[in-house]
């Protein structure tokens, strides 16, 4: 046994065993060891074995030197170097954290990966006389990672929209980068420098030209290719007349006309009108022009410019000629048509001119010719019913419209239309297939001339004349009737006479209705009904013969003498629309007469006497009765039916029952209640279903037993069978004694009663249970080993169904302690027997089997745990392990006190990964006998928690700068920043705020913060994304300075207007003399003080701007701005 002491008297016990861990040193510190055993005592003071444990102290930050540069561009990698005058044979290493968690590189040149964000890096060192650096004692390097610049970080200026071989001045700024140096690439490759500075003049343009602006400075690196600023310069061609779409105009003398000018090809144009082909003298600027009044043929010049071409050129310019014609007179109108008309009908006149070309005639209504009636040659008017004058004009290619007073006068005469009420002529009512005579006179038509049509549009002539005979007519027929003479028109369509001739039909069966009549059984009489819903004020008319030369009754509602035998009736029908009936078309009628069926003629068959509460089915035939149908009643008055139908089965009877049948059909009437048929129906009684007595049904193996009917009834016999059907009976009477029985046994039992009636039930089974005699149990094992506080189950083997299994602590007598075919003993603390017996009904088995428990001792749970590593990180693992294991014991660890599933097994055990603070327990369990311990020892692993996001507001805001504040995260040991969504991140430049600099008025950011933790694992998430806006004092607003330099030397070279929130520009320019020289539609496109490639004088000039903002706020600005050069 070793024992360690603290000092070398041996007085100061630290600890007894062969491996001893210490506490944690701060100083160099001495142990003394004694040993003692069976065959040696322990060491004296003088022996004891003396171990000296040295302490070196923690190196620090001074104790390393760095060398290598820490600034570098985004995607770069750096090379850094540690060197120590103050640690022998020094060990570097270079950590991503200050916590000295994530290592990142061991050795005295570290080469960084990549980076492309700021990164700090932690080196410690350690050697021979000093221990590795402390987490707070590290030496920490910042390594600075500038961003290459983006397009965004370059501002271009000048004229981007330029005519064919003319050049322009672009202008390139920054607001975010130091000293700025600024590279114009011909090709987006950035292969081809153009020219290096800020103000690039470029070469004479034919087309357009994009380059490729690149910049870097003090804190950013030169843009990629992507990220270089493009800036094209659109070439425009000189517009053409084809550009141009304008149509020439021809005008009366005096007149004014409207030109209107488009364009498919130019973008946005802008259309100038010149009186001279020259283009010296405007007449209008604008795509409408409203030409002023001329007296002579003209010509205008049209130019257009627009988005994608330049003003035209004289040469191209468009020509627009207006032709002046003069007016016509009335002599360059000739007419020809009838100047007479009928009132209501239409005046025919046709123009033409042999003096005018191409002549478009104009008729109106009235002398100042305001009223427009029709263009054309052939003129139709509108019916006329009074007289009526027109005035006509004629125009054409070498003439214009008359005036008012030269146009051509037409007169029109109109003569009246007759009317219905200038004929006189009656209406006529006739029979089918005759011919009316119709009559037409007039007292004021004068020499009359009668005309008869057949259609009301008066198309269709059927005679000329006064009298007129119609043909034969079948249906009613209307007939329009017109005069004319000598002092009327013919009537119109309108005004005819219309004469109606009725034709009345002959009345058809279908005229009509009868009412159906009833059945006649043996004699009687009957009444029909008659009426129609097609004949007016119809009479009807009852005949006996099919001829109709028997008339028995003239009316509606005809009631028959007495009939013995069937018997038809002929109907006719007249009314003021139509005539009586032919023979042919009468209504007929047949009325039926049926005897009246007897008993005799019809016969039942089926069996009529049957056992109480059964049915029986009975069925009825006739070969007298046509398509009988029979019907069945409980009662001889026959007012009770029952069934009706050939075949009947009764309900259940208890008693004789007499049924009545009745038969009709086609040929008979049903029987009366004197003539039914009687049937009979004899019921015996039925015994009723015998009851068993209970006792004896209950036996063991070996025994008989007597089953006994419950108050038997006299007059009725008991058979007693061993099959539920068929077979013999193998006893008769109340009382059976059954032979031996060695298994269970049904038997079967019936009552037979008066005509073999059997009770309604059939046979009744009774079941004699013959239960054999149980054997002892068998059980698992009649020997089981239990630990110490633990109960056991014991189990009986094979055991066998429907018997009983009782568990007793002795051999013989007692009361059971349990039953079933398994038994939980109680709490076992020493050794102790349980027997199992055996139950069949109320047999027992004759012995009862033990079983004999041994009770083994139970060890104690381990003292005490440790952890290699506790707390650790989440998603981490670590070893636990028992201190001081028994070899005599194994070791269980589970994730709860008490039962669950076994983790591991051994002295130490690997945790899973652990996300969450997790507690573990051990057990001991016994080598021998297996045991395991009443209680389990615990230990926690503490995982460290992530840390909670910060929440980020907006502390405060300029005009180029924002500060972001947030609230301080419990255990933070830092926070991180990013503007871009967590692609790159930073430290915060404020603890717990960030203020970013070096924004635009007007400009928005983005910020998410995360908070870290003295370990990586301990990061939080990020916060949710805060945006904030500087201020901006030019929101909807402008800056419009009053003078500019456009002398080329790079400074205010351009009039610009500045904004920040514009979405939409528009600022034009004019002279002194109210001449437009410059448009633009784009706020970054200034004017160069030049108009169509010259240079304009130095003077002071007007412009207008129309802009609209990003808040929808539209305004406009006016005012001068002075040109110096």
């Amino acid at each position: 046994m070793f024992t360690w002491y603290r000092n070398a008297t041996l007085t100061d016990v630290a600890f007894v065993g062969s491996t001893f861990t210490t506490p944690v040193l701060t100083t160099s510190t001495t142990y003394y060891v004694t040993v003692s055993g069976d065959n040696k005592c322990e060491n004296s003071p003088a022996d004891a074995k003396a171990i000296s444990i040295i302490i070196n102290p923690s190196a620090t930050a001074a104790d390393i030197n760095l060398s290598g540069i820490s600034t570098i561009c985004s995607g770069s990698t750096v090379s850094l170097t540690a060197s120590s005058t103050t640690v022998t044979n020094p060990i570097f290493t270079w950590y991503r954290n200050a916590s000295l968690t994530d290592v990142a590189f061991v050795g005295s040149v570290f080469t960084s990966p990549a980076l492309t964000q700021n990164t700090t890096y932690y080196v410690t060192v350690k050697g021979d006389n000093k221990c590795e650096n402390t987490a707070g004692n590290a030496l920490s390097i910042t390594i600075t990672v500038n961003p290459g610049a983006q397009a965004s970080d370059i501002v271009i200026n000048g004229n981007t929209e330029i005519c064919k071989d003319t050049n322009t001045i672009l202008t390139a700024s920054s607001t975010t980068i130091n000293n700025p140096i600024f590279t114009w690439y011909n090709d987006a490759a950035l292969t081809d420098i153009a020219f290096t500075g800020a103000a690039f003049s470029t070469p004479i343009l034919s087309s357009t030209k994009t380059y490729y602006v690149t910049v870097k400075g003090d804190n950013k690196c030169e843009s990629s290719g992507v990220n270089a600023a493009q800036i094209t310069v659109t070439v425009k061609e000189y517009a053409l007349a084809s550009d141009i779409t304008v149509s020439d105009a021809v005008i009366c003398s005096g007149s004014q006309t409207t030109l209107n000018a488009s364009s498919f090809t130019v973008t946005n144009p802008i259309f100038t009108w010149y009186s001279d082909a020259s283009l010296t003298v405007v007449a209008y600027v604008g795509p409408t022009f409203i030409v002023p009044s001329l007296t002579a043929t003209t010509s205008y010049y049209v130019t257009v410019k627009g988005t994608n071409r330049c003003e035209n050129t004289p040469a191209n310019a468009k020509v627009v000629t207006i032709t002046v014609n003069a007016l016509a007179g009335m002599t360059d109108i000739i007419l020809n048509g009838n100047a007479t008309a009928c009132a209501g009908s239409s005046a025919q006149f046709t123009a033409t001119s042999a003096t005018v070309n191409n002549p478009v005639f104009s008729w109106y209504a009235d002398a100042a010719l305001s009223n427009l009636v029709f263009i054309g040659p052939s003129f139709t008017s509108a019916p006329l019913f009074i007289n009526t004058t027109f005035y006509v004009t004629v125009k054409g290619d070498n003439k214009c419209e008359n005036s008012p007073a030269n146009a051509k006068v037409v007169q029109v005469t109109i003569s009246p239309i007759a009317t219905a009420n200038d004929i006189t002529v009656a209406n006529q009512s006739i029979c089918e297939g005759s011919r009316a005579t119709l009559v037409a006179s007039t007292t004021t038509v004068t020499d009359p001339i009668f005309t008869w049509y057949t259609d009301a549009a008066l198309t269709t002539v059927a005679f000329s004349g006064a009298t007129f005979i119609t043909p034969i007519l079948n249906s009613n027929t209307n007939y329009y009737v017109t005069v004319k003479g000598s002092n009327k028109c013919e009537n119109s369509a309108a005004t005819a006479k219309v004469v109606s001739v009725a034709v009345n039909e002959g009345a058809k069966q279908a005229d009509i209705v009868l009412s159906t009549p009833s059945l006649i059984c043996g004699s009687g009489s009957v009444t029909i009904n008659a009426s129609s819903l097609t004949v007016s004020n119809p009479v009807f008319t009852w005949y006996s013969d099919a001829s109709l030369t028997a008339p028995v009754f003239v009316g509606p509602a005809f009631t028959t003498p007495t009939l013995t035998s069937s018997t038809t009736y002929y109907v006719t029908v007249k009314g003021s629309n139509k005539c009586e009936n032919t023979a042919a078309n009468a209504k007929p009628i047949t009325i039926n007469v049926n005897p009246i069926a007897i008993a005799n003629e019809f016969v039942v068959n089926g069996n009529t006497t049957i056992c109480g509460n059964n049915t029986t089915t009975l069925t009825a035939s006739s070969t007298v009765v046509t398509t009988p149908v029979f019907t069945w009643y409980s009662d001889a008055a026959l007012t009770s039916p029952v069934f009706v139908g050939a075949v009947f089965t009764t309900p259940n009877l208890a008693v004789s029952t007499t049924y009545y049948v009745t038969v009709k059909g086609s040929n008979r009437c049903e029987n009366t209640s004197a003539t039914a048929k009687a049937v009979l129906i004899t019921v015996n009684p039925t015994p009723a279903d015998p009851t068993i007595a209970s006792t004896g049904r209950n036996i063991c193996a070996g025994q008989s037993t007597t089953l006994i009917i419950n108050n038997p009834v006299n007059g009725v016999n008991y058979e007693w069978y061993t099959a539920a059907t068929n077979g013999t009976a193998v006893f008769v009477g109340s009382s059976f004694t059954t032979p031996i029985l060695n298994a269970n046994t049904t038997y079967y039992v019936q009552a037979i009663g008066t005509g073999g009636c059997s009770n309604t039930g059939g046979r009744i089974a009774v079941q004699v249970t013959v239960t054999p005699q149980p054997l002892a149990p068998a059980v698992s094992s009649n020997n089981i080993s239990v630990c110490i506080g633990n109960s056991t189950i014991l189990t009986i083997s094979n055991p066998v169904a429907n018997v009983i299994y009782n568990w007793y602590t002795t051999a013989t007598g007692g009361t059971p302690v349990g039953n079933g075919t398994s038994f939980t003993t109680p709490i076992i603390t020493a050794n102790v027997t349980y027997y199992a017996e055996a139950v069949s009904g109320s047999c027992q088995s004759s012995t009862r089997t033990p079983v004999a428990i041994t009770a083994l001792p139970v060890p104690l749970a381990p003292l005490s745990l440790s952890a290699t590593t506790n707390p650790i990180c989440a998603g981490g693992t670590t070893i636990i392990s028992v201190n001081n294991p028994d070899p005599n014991l194994n070791y269980r660890w589970y994730a709860s006190s008490s039962g669950g599933t076994m983790l591991a097994e051994g002295s130490s055990f690997t945790t899973p990964t652990i996300t969450t603070t997790t507690t573990y327990y051990v057990e001991s369990v016994s080598k021998t006998g297996g045991c395991s311990s009443i209680n389990r020892t615990s230990i926690t692993v503490n995982v460290l928690p992530v840390l909670v996001a910060p929440t980020v507001i907006v502390g405060s805001v300029t005009t180029n700068s924002v500060t972001f504040t947030w609230n301080a995260i419990n255990g933070a040991s830092g926070y991180e920043v990013s503007t871009n969504n967590g692609v790159n991140w930073s430290v915060s430049n404020g603890g717990t705020s960030h203020t970013i600099l070096g924004l635009q008025p007007g400009e928005s950011v983005t910020i998410i913060v995360r908070a870290m933790g003295a370990s990586s694992c301990q990061t939080s998430a990020n916060s949710n994304a805060v945006t904030a806006t500087t201020n901006d004092p030019f929101k909807d607003e402008l800056y419009i300075p009053n003078t500019f330099t456009p002398n080329n030397d790079g400074r205010n070279d351009f009039f610009l207007a500045y904004g920040n929130n514009v979405a939409k520009f528009r600022m034009r320019v004019y002279n002194q003399w109210g001449e437009f020289v410059f448009e633009s539609q784009n706020i970054l496109q200034g004017w160069d003080g030049t108009y169509r490639g010259r240079q304009q004088p130095t003077g002071v000039y007007v412009y207008y701007v129309d802009a609209t903002f990003n808040s929808g706020a539209v305004k406009t600005f006016k005012g001068t701005v002075t040109l110096l050069r």
